[in-house]
């Protein structure tokens, strides 16, 4: 019963991975869509107003914290040492760890250089931005998505599951606010790389978890 359990439960940790990936693509290629037809006006202009407007930023600046090489290398480090504690799987879960993170830049390049090629092929004269999808975006959510899948994929505690991911979630935000609010990028430059970066740590939790079936079925 036990190990019918576990296989049940696999299952349908496998299904919902699949089925958010899925979804992260489709959003991902919508987003590509608005960005090569230069439809993100509206949806710029809009999430710019509501953030100056209702959002007291001063305190918000703190959230600036957990995008410094110094947090992130912090939460790295104390991710690397809960695998080697736990000590199931450390080889696959380093593995997956120094992928996701070191082929952000690689991937985020390959989407640059996609998007480049499709603007000089049928999409010229649209407005096109230069950071979109930010590379500053897509490395926080596959650094801090990465390190929180890792320290809660065994967790046994009922709670950490929920709320780890949901504070990651609320730094995330927080990080998109304080950059609209300092126009230093547009509302879509941010969700793009979000988006993108999204996609690429959930295709990596859906290639290493079929990694790490072959491995306990040997």
């Amino acid at each position: 019963m036990n190990r019918f359990r576990t296989i049940r439960a696999t299952e349908v940790f496998l299904i919902v991975l699949t089925l958010v990936f899925i979804g992260m693509v489709v959003l991902m290629l919508g987003l590509a869509q608005d960005y090569l037809y230069g439809e993100f006006t509206q949806f710029n202009e809009i999430t710019e107003y509501l953030v100056q407007s209702t959002i007291f930023i001063s305190w918000m600046k703190l959230f600036n914290v957990f995008q410094s090489p110094y947090s992130v290398c912090v939460v790295i480090a104390i991710t690397i040492v809960r695998i080697w504690r736990r000590g199931k799987n450390r080889m696959l879960e380093y593995l997956l760890l120094i992928v996701s993170i070191l082929g952000a830049r690689i991937f985020h390049e390959t989407i640059m250089q996609i998007f480049h090629t499709l603007q000089s092929i049928g999409f010229v004269g649209k407005f096109h931005s230069a950071n979109f999808p930010d590379i500053n975006s897509t490395f926080m959510i596959i650094a801090y998505g990465t390190t929180i899948f890792l320290l809660v994929r065994h967790s046994k505690n009922n709670y950490s599951p929920i709320l780890i991911p949901i504070l990651g979630l609320v730094i995330l935000i927080g990080l998109a606010i304080v950059k609209i609010a300092s126009n230093a990028l547009l509302p879509s430059d941010i969700v793009g790389g979000y988006v993108y970066g999204g996609v690429w740590i959930f295709f990596n939790f859906l290639l290493f978890e079929m990694f790490r079936l072959v491995v306990q079925k040997d």
